[in-house]
C-alpha cells in the first residue's frame, strides 16, 4: 500500500508568483533546505535532476521525470524505473488560488515492494523535508514580494 507524504502552507501571494519561485530551479540552492540543487527543462517527459538533503544521512542524487507542468497551479514529477512494482514515487505540487493568496501543498506518494523499506531509512527526513520547503517557499515568496524583492 503506497503511503503519502503532504505538507502545505498558505502564502499571501496569487499563485503566479507562486509559480515564478517554484519553477526557477537555479534559486533553490539559495532558499530550499530540503532540495539543494534541482535541474530541468520543465519540459514533460524530460528528465528532474535533484541533489535532496535527508536528515541524518546527507545529500541523495536521485532522477525523476516530469510528468505535468500546468502553469501556474500544476507540477509533477515521478520516478521510473524497469520494475516499478518494486519501487514508484510520484511527487504533485499544487497551486490553490485561496482567496487572495494562494494554497500551496506538496503530496509525494511512494510505493512498491521496496516502499516500506524507503518510509523506514527515509521517512522522517522525507516529512521532514516536504514540511521545511513549504515554510522557505513561504519566505521566498514573501522575500521576493517586500522591499528590494525582484517580483
Amino acid at each position: 500500500m503506497p503511503r503519502a507524504y503532504v505538507a502545505e502552507c498558505r502564502l499571501a501571494a496569487p499563485p503566479e508568483r507562486v509559480w515564478a519561485v517554484l519553477v526557477d530551479l537555479g534559486a533553490y540552492p539559495r532558499w530550499n533546505p530540503f532540495t539543494l540543487q534541482v535541474r530541468s527543462s520543465l519540459a514533460v517527459g524530460d528528465p528532474v535532476d535533484m541533489v535532496v538533503w535527508m536528515r541524518g544521512r546527507g545529500t541523495v542524487r536521485q532522477r525523476e521525470w516530469l510528468e505535468v507542468c500546468e502553469a501556474p497551479s500544476r507540477l509533477v514529477w515521478a520516478l521510473r524505473i524497469p520494475v516499478p512494482w518494486l519501487l514508484w514515487a510520484r511527487r504533485e505540487q499544487r497551486l490553490l488560488p485561496d482567496g487572495e493568496g494562494t494554497r500551496y501543498v506538496t503530496v509525494d506518494e511512494i510505493g512498491g515492494l521496496l516502499g516500506p523499506v524507503v518510509h523506514l531509512l527515509l521517512g522522517r527526513s522525507i516529512a521532514w523535508g516536504f514540511t521545511a520547503m513549504a515554510a522557505a517557499l513561504a519566505r521566498e515568496v514573501a522575500r521576493r514580494d517586500g522591499p528590494g524583492g525582484s517580483s
